[in-house]
């Protein structure tokens, strides 16, 4: 029987080896149930990125990110604000330029910082994504995927209106 008090030694091998084989068994199943979540207004992700939902407060939060590579936070929502139209909440602080622009019928604002931050909010859906640039090819693939998000109307909880 493994599980003798005589074997000692090799008991302890053999409940090792079965703690071991559990604890991978259970990270497997996590990791089939924990898929990622659809990007947030529809965004087209470039090859190699991933999107992960986080646990927001008052509004929806998360991350699109490519391994050893570019990671983008969002913060959407009536209560998230306009990162680049706040400037007593930091986000832009060292500003090095401001651009705005009318994609289709959405409205950009975008902030590049001296830390390398770049803040791209749609004020209109209350929708700010950044992140730290590294280099230009990071720039490149932030906007490109950022002029694909596409908010929908949501529904006001408070007053049950569509808002956009």
């Amino acid at each position: 029987m493994p599980f003798e008090s005589r074997g000692g030694e090799r008991d302890m091998t053999t409940i090792k080896s079965l703690w071991f084989t559990l604890s991978f068994l259970f990270l497997a199943v996590a990791g089939a149930i924990a898929q990622e979540t659809p990007p947030p207004g529809s965004m087209k992700l470039l090859p190699g990125y991933h999107h992960q939902r986080q646990q927001g407060i008052d509004s929806t939060v998360g991350t699109i990110w490519k391994q050893s590579g570019l990671k983008i936070e969002y913060d959407i929502g009536e209560m998230a604000g306009n990162y680049a139209e706040c400037t007593s909440c930091g986000w832009t602080t060292g500003e090095v330029w401001r651009k705005k622009q009318t994609v289709g019928e959405r409205k950009i604002v975008l902030v590049f910082t001296s830390k390398k931050m770049l803040v791209v909010s749609f004020p209109e859906s209350h929708a700010n994504f950044y992140a730290i640039i590294q280099s230009q090819d990071e720039m490149a693939d932030m906007l490109l995927m950022l002029f694909t998000f596409s908010p929908t109307p949501q529904k006001n909880a408070i007053s049950g209106s569509l808002s956009h």
